[in-house]
């Protein structure tokens, strides 16, 4: 059986990458849920499951843009 548990965000920031083009690339994850589910790992440690969403984002810059 799993268990649900509440959380708060502490943060939520972007990863950023910059693209050799001049373009960048931006990250982040969302937590959605997290369940801690019964047993642990060899180490002792608990066993969490979670759904996230995967942010992503792109600043382009104008040259590059179609119009």
């Amino acid at each position: 059986m799993a268990q649900p548990l509440e959380f708060d965000t502490k943060s939520e920031a972007w990863n950023q990458y910059a693209l050799e083009d001049g373009s960048t690339l931006k990250m982040k994850i969302v937590l959605l849920n997290v369940l801690r589910l019964e047993g642990v790992y060899k180490d002792g440690l608990p066993v969490y499951q979670f759904a996230a969403h995967q942010i992503l984002g792109v600043d382009v810059p104008d040259e590059l843009k179609e119009k």
